[in-house]
């Protein structure tokens, strides 16, 4: 037996036909390593099956360690989504293609292209935390992260940053009234026969009181009104300025409307005007008369003779619920009709008077529970602010309306479309929250801070872009009128914060 295992373990060296070389074993081959030439070996059965059983053995092991590898991706994978890490890059990735889109619709392309590459790097290390991408240094993926979130910086600088456009000052119109500001920068709003706005940029301090001065040089100081960054006056002829700057943006608004085309009036005759006393001039338009109310500009009525009126309309009857100051005085009559007046300036007074609305005047059958009450008051209050925006509005219209004229169907009885009011009075809205935030900014973290305010900045891009598809003469007068008492009120609101 021993001798046969001698048999099988030895060695046997081949020599090479041609040089007598010793022979190398090969890959089923034996060959000379002097001259090359080469002698096909042909395995036993016994061979053949040992490679093959080697083979198998080592490709066992390699799906083995293949499927060992798999199953640890997906439980760093599964750990990684589980992780804090993982949802604040998902946020991220959100945020900046909702920046992206706002930023390049609205012409910030800089701030785009930031987020562009903000976008990459988060995605870019979600991907590796989830093993798509292979990791080339322990902890890479959160270096791409920190680079991201400091790219936030730059992007809300040019995020913020106005285009500027190049301010060509008419040189005709209401314009022409108004001396020409030192800068070239700026938007004109509106230029018409009724109104004329302007914003101009870059303007300093200095250069808005110098323009300021040679405004008042021009003549409008009668019934001047003015406080920090904000001017009202008018002119000997009535033409009315108002001056608004904006310190933190360096930007000046002008406003020049031409004065009330006024003519000889007939006070109305109708059962609701006979509730106050006809004034003492007999000068000035009717805006809009109904059965249900109306609206009066009265002119040659000074500041004296308006508190005077007032007086007579309270003794009338028109005293409760009311409200009073220097220009202004609002009231109801027992019987719940709306008074409202308000000294406009240049001598001109403002009267508008209305029915009950129609809860008003009908009884609950029956005594209710105190959650409706509460609903009830909910809705009172809406209606109630719904009113005065639209006195608002009708305080600053201009134009001229015949007598005769009534409030179209659909419309409000002021005359302002509804859907153009709706649209306005959801801008003032996104504005009142715009001030709520910036007023407790410094309360707020910076992650969340950022969050709120690219969420802001998209509702403020949204509302402009409808804004700036509003056509001028698309707009009727008292739509007109409402629009520039909402962006008045916008405007000093925007002071305040400031």
């Amino acid at each position: 037996m021993n001798e046969e295992n001698k048999k099988v373990n030895r060695t046997v060296s081949m020599r090479c036909k041609e040089c007598g070389g010793i022979l190398e074993a090969g890959d089923n081959e034996l060959i000379c390593p002097y001259c090359g030439s080469k002698e096909h070996v042909i395995d036993s059965d016994a061979v053949a099956v040992e490679k093959i059983r080697n083979e198998t053995y080592k490709e066992f092991q390699n799906k083995k360690m293949q499927k060992e590898e798999k199953r640890e991706k997906r439980e760093s994978a599964a750990s990684f989504l589980k992780s804090k890490l993982a949802k604040v890059l998902i946020a991220a990735f959100i945020i900046c293609l909702i920046a992206c889109v706002s930023s390049f619709r609205f012409n910030h392309v800089l701030a785009g292209l930031v987020t562009i590459v903000q976008m990459g790097l988060f995605g870019s290390a979600w991907c590796m935390g989830m093993g798509f991408i292979k990791e080339e240094k322990p902890f890479f993926h959160t270096l791409l992260v920190v680079i991201g979130l400091v790219l936030i910086i730059p992007f809300f600088m040019l995020q913020s940053t106005k285009t500027s456009s190049k301010l060509v000052w008419p040189e005709s119109g209401l314009a022409t009234r108004l001396p020409k500001p030192s800068s070239n920068k700026g938007e004109i709003h509106f230029d018409s026969d009724d109104s004329f706005w302007v914003d101009v940029e870059k303007t300093s301090k200095e250069q808005y009181e110098k323009y300021l001065s040679e405004c008042k040089g021009m003549g409008y100081t009668v019934e001047a009104d003015s406080s920090a960054g904000l001017y009202e006056a008018f002119d000997a002829e009535g033409y009315k300025l108002d001056l608004q700057y904006m310190e933190h943006s360096s930007e000046m608004s002008i406003r020049l409307e031409p004065p009330m085309e006024m003519g000889s009036i007939r006070w109305p005759n109708s059962e609701i005007a006979k509730l106050i006393p006809a004034p003492k001039s007999s000068k000035g338009r009717i805006e809009w008369e109904a059965d249900y109310g109306f609206v009066v500009y009265v002119a040659d009525t000074s500041e004296t003779d308006f508190n005077e009126y007032a007086d007579k309309c309270a003794n009338q009857g028109f005293n409760v619920d009311y409200s009073r100051g220097d220009t202004y005085y609002r009231a109801e009559n027992p019987d719940g009709y709306k008074l409202d007046l308000q000294y406009e300036g240049n001598n001109i007074m403002f009267i508008r008077m209305d029915e009950p609305k129609k809860n008003d005047l009908e009884a609950p059958a029956e005594e209710p529970c105190e959650d409706i009450t509460v609903t009830e008051e909910l809705d009172e209050n809406a209606e109630s602010s719904t009113e005065i925006a639209t006195e608002n509005s009708t305080e600053i219209s201009t134009g001229t309306v015949s007598e005769s004229e009534e409030p179209e169907d659909g419309n409000n009885s002021d005359g302002v479309t509804p859907e153009f009011k709706k649209m306005m009075d959801d801008y003032e809205a996104f504005f009142d929250e715009y001030v709520e935030f910036m007023k407790h900014m410094d309360s707020k973290n910076s992650l969340g801070a950022a969050v709120d305010y690219v969420q802001m900045m998209d509702k403020y891009n949204k509302s402009m872009k409808e804004l700036e598809e509003i056509k001028e003469e698309d707009l009727s007068k008292a739509d007109y009128a409402y629009y520039l008492d909402t962006m008045n009120r916008i405007n000093k609101k925007l002071l305040d914060v400031s």
